[in-house]
């Protein structure tokens, strides 16, 4: 959240928990005209948890596409978001959107893992 905080976005977005075996490799933020992004990106062994967030200045038209296996997302409400839970190469992923930013989580995690990470970002408010 501090990442974000420092290019004044101030939607709530990161989250205070990822599943304890996972731990973090690299967290990036690049701004370019009209859009800045963060990534955070964990491992364990061979397996890979990454945190993806595109901030847009203005808000768009039209967003990224997701990429997802043959089954239709599911919905999960938390903090007042929609959030979109599916699978993407067998790997666990969540999209939502907040403000002006494209949000998503995806890695080799459980879909009880992915709603605790979710709602972990809430948390804080509380």
């Amino acid at each position: 959240q501090e990442a974000l905080d420092s290019y004044d976005i101030t939607a709530i977005i990161a989250p205070t928990w990822i599943p304890d075996r996972f731990s973090l490799d690299t967290a990036v933020a690049v701004h370019n005209t009209g859009l800045t992004t963060f990534n955070a990106s964990y491992s364990c062994a061979e397996d890979i948890l990454v945190m993806s967030v595109f901030c847009h200045e203005k808000p768009q038209e039209k967003y990224a596409q997701w990429e997802k296996d043959d089954v239709e997302p599911t919905t999960y409400e938390a903090g007042g978001i929609t959030h979109y839970i599916m699978t993407n190469m067998g790997r666990q992923t969540a999209v939502w959107f907040i403000s002006n930013c494209e949000c998503s989580v995806t890695g080799d995690i459980s879909e009880e893992e992915l709603i605790t990470i979710i709602n972990s970002m809430y948390e804080r408010g509380s």
